[in-house]
């Protein structure tokens, strides 16, 4: 519908007040006019949602009669100016950001850190079972936040993070059927689901992979339409038949949800979903609005270059028929990310013996991914350095990436021959690692100093530090070779 002539100078004047905001100066009249920290203008170009949720429906085509029966359709409206983008040396990484701010109160927290604490906080909640009604108390807390500033937290949980909750209960079940103890009510719900199911325990790939079959058309079930108590506490109350009865009201995924938890949790594009790409694409370059109000999407950047290789990849698997489109919830087995500050804390307390088996425990479902191989030779280099250093090169073998990551491998691999007394293998990996880009660095390491002393302990590196630890680690490579 063609809005009133009103309506359509309304929005010429705003796309043409839009256009002629310039970076960096921006426009001081503007009422979404912001300085940051450091005295620089900022704006989220409010304009720009404006312009596509209010006005965008005001310029439509209107004929032009050319004489007898014949018009034209003249498009009275213009083609939008794509969202600018932001370059950011330093890579995005939403560990880093909650790593900084989870300590203040929670309504400081920016939106990364809101959204990474709610995933954290809801995907953990099984795995420090004897603090549940802790972990709820600061999931209401974060969601009352998130509410706060426009999100649909419901949603967010029920659908963003999906794949969080199901690697949670997964975890359960491969710690609570080899005790033959369930608080939770899985247990009992699967030996109604597989009546042959006596409890045992989780130990081959085919155990994992029986029981994650017969969960696959309940757990969606469960997770959209259990209450919300149910759902954050990872608690099972409904009967199998009771579940399948949803089946006809069994929403498609929603994919806005996932775009957000992506986009302010996963560093890496290529980690990304497919419609995340496809809107995140339509974000910046039509009038599309964010996956959350837009004060707070420009908290992260993105490389606009690696967003259109992805989607150029994606559109050519489609075209050739390789490409699965699927709107129903993916049963996701394990994330990688989700253990993480259980390992690490794990690590910290000095208990590489549960670090070792978290990562174990996953690589039986994923044996090719990389980020578990490297995880895993990283805790069990003190203990066995070949078995470290096979698992580490799997990684390196895994990946065709280069950057701090990959550098961080490297060196990790480095240790591991030289506890393995390969003085020239290990030479060898750091000059690899020295010849990648270190900078926006962020995690941790073996403590060189601690190593040198014959105990092992974790070092918290960020940015140019991981440069500085090769530098140490080469010249105590040097110095054993010496020996």
């Amino acid at each position: 519908m063609v809005g009133s002539k009103k309506d359509q100078i309304l929005y010429r004047a705003l796309a043409e007040f839009s256009d002629a905001c310039d970076i960096p100066e921006l426009t001081p009249a503007c009422p979404y006019y912001q300085l940051q920290a450091d005295g620089s203008p900022v704006c989220g170009e409010e304009c720009k949602d404006i312009l596509g949720d209010d006005l965008s429906h005001v310029v439509a085509s209107e004929p032009l009669s050319l004489g007898s029966d014949l018009a034209a359709s003249v498009r009275t409206s213009r083609r939008p100016r794509p969202r600018r983008s932001r370059e950011h040396r330093i890579a995005f990484d939403a560990r880093q950001i909650y790593f900084v701010e989870h300590t203040r109160s929670v309504d400081s927290w920016s939106m990364t850190s809101l959204i990474k604490g709610l995933q954290n906080e809801v995907a953990w909640m099984t795995l420090k079972e004897s603090e549940p009604d802790d972990r709820l108390a600061v999931v209401e807390e974060i969601s009352a936040e998130l509410a706060r500033r426009g999100v649909d937290v419901e949603t967010l949980i029920r659908q963003g993070l999906y794949d969080d909750i199901a690697g949670s209960i997964y975890w359960h079940l491969r710690n609570s059927l080899p005790k033959r103890e369930d608080g939770l009510g899985w247990v009992d719900f699967i030996k109604k689901v597989m009546p042959d199911f006596d409890g045992w325990a989780l130990e081959t790939d085919n155990d994992i992979q029986s029981v994650i079959d017969a969960l696959s058309c309940y757990l969606p079930r469960w997770l959209l339409h259990s209450p919300m108590k149910d759902v954050m506490s990872h608690r099972i109350t409904a009967d199998p038949d009771e579940l399948l009865t949803a089946i006809e009201t069994l929403p498609p995924r929603d994919h806005d949800a996932v775009w957000l938890v992506e986009r302010f949790t996963t560093t890496f594009l290529e980690h990304w979903s497919s419609h995340s790409l496809e809107r995140e694409w339509r974000y910046i370059h039509t009038q599309r609005a964010g996956c959350c109000p837009p004060g707070f999407m420009r908290e992260r950047a993105i490389d606009l270059h690696q967003l259109a290789l992805l989607l150029a990849e994606i559109g050519a698997r489609h075209v050739s028929g390789h490409e699965k489109r699927d709107d129903s919830p993916p049963i996701r087995q394990l994330r990688v990310d989700q253990f993480l500050p259980l390992a690490i804390s794990a690590l910290e307390k000095g208990d590489r013996a549960e670090a070792v088996s978290i990562y174990r425990m996953i690589r039986r479902v994923s044996p090719e991914d990389r980020q578990v191989n490297n995880n895993l030779g990283f805790c069990v280099l003190p203990d066995d350095p070949q078995e470290g250093a096979d698992l580490l090169e799997s990684a390196i073998a895994g990946t065709n990436s280069a950057g701090p990551l990959l550098a961080m491998t490297y060196l990790n691999l480095a240790l591991a021959r030289l506890l393995l007394h390969d003085y020239e293998a290990a030479t060898k990996a750091i000059e690899l690692a020295s010849q990648m880009d270190m900078e926006g660095f962020f995690g941790w390491m073996w403590d060189l100093e601690a190593v040198a002393q014959g105990y092992w302990v974790l070092k918290h590196i960020v940015g140019d530090d991981l440069r500085l630890y090769a530098d140490d680690l080469e010249q105590m490579v040097a110095a054993s070779a010496q020996s």
